[in-house]
């Protein structure tokens, strides 16, 4: 009777321990924007402004990756690694399919950080390589996003924008009232008042092209290498 009570004690305690586990990953992956608890993500990146966007994208996403890149929290969540799996190909499903269907500047690169973070995630409970490729992954990630967004708020800060909007202001001189039309910038926002800039800041326009090759991928950005590193961990491990 005596190892019956022990026997069910421990499988209390053991039900509670995986619950918790369960409970802190769903929680970590709901701050991190990881799908399928992603929705709040490209709203909340849409709706602020760009500065505070660069904040929630960067600080807050690298900060919680570096907390659970501690070894002390990857004891503990060592058990969730198929979690981390499965959230991570669902997060490279919905960021690439809500990628190609954009045409708002800061929803577009919301659904890319939910692309990334499913790499990471991935990097995070990959078998093989430890914790390695997800360090190397995230360091690209902090500085390629932290160059698109100053990008960002430089051109909102210094209004550049080749799209415009006419502007109507009553003006009066010598009693006589009439129409002075001209062009304002528009606050940028969608994706297609990039056009043109190569011919207002040339500079800007050749970073953001390289920083966008490097999120696609594509050899030999960083970000190549990065996913290169993801990808080999798991087929050295026969997946």
């Amino acid at each position: 009777m005596f190892s019956t009570s022990v026997f069910s004690i421990s499988y209390i305690l053991g039900f509670i321990t995986i619950l918790a586990i369960t409970l802190i990953t769903l929680t970590i992956l709901f701050k991190l924007g990881a799908a399928p608890f992603h929705n709040w993500s490209p709203d909340l990146y849409d709706s602020v402004p760009t500065h505070i966007t660069a904040w929630m994208a960067i600080i807050v996403k690298v900060s919680i990756l570096l907390f659970i890149a501690q070894s002390s929290i990857v004891m503990i969540l060592h058990h969730a690694g198929p979690l981390f799996i499965i959230t991570g190909i669902l997060s490279l499903i919905v960021g690439a399919g809500g990628l190609s269907a954009q045409w708002r500047i800061k929803r577009f690169f919301a659904y890319s950080a939910i692309s990334h973070l499913g790499f990471l995630l991935l990097a995070y409970a990959s078998p093989q390589s430890g914790l390695d490729s997800f360090i190397y992954y995230l360091v690209i990630y902090g500085i390629t996003s932290l160059g698109v967004f100053t990008i960002l708020c430089i051109l909102d800060i210094y209004a550049i924008s080749p799209q415009s909007v006419p502007k109507s202001v009553p003006i009066t001189s010598s009693g006589v009232t009439f129409i002075n039309t001209f062009k304002t910038p528009k606050a940028l926002a969608l994706i297609e008042q990039l056009a043109g800039l190569y011919v207002q800041a040339p500079v800007l326009a050749w970073s953001l092209s390289f920083i966008l090759l490097s999120f696609a991928g594509i050899p030999p950005m960083a970000g190549f290498f990065a996913k290169f590193s993801v990808l080999t961990s798991y087929l050295l491990h026969g997946f």
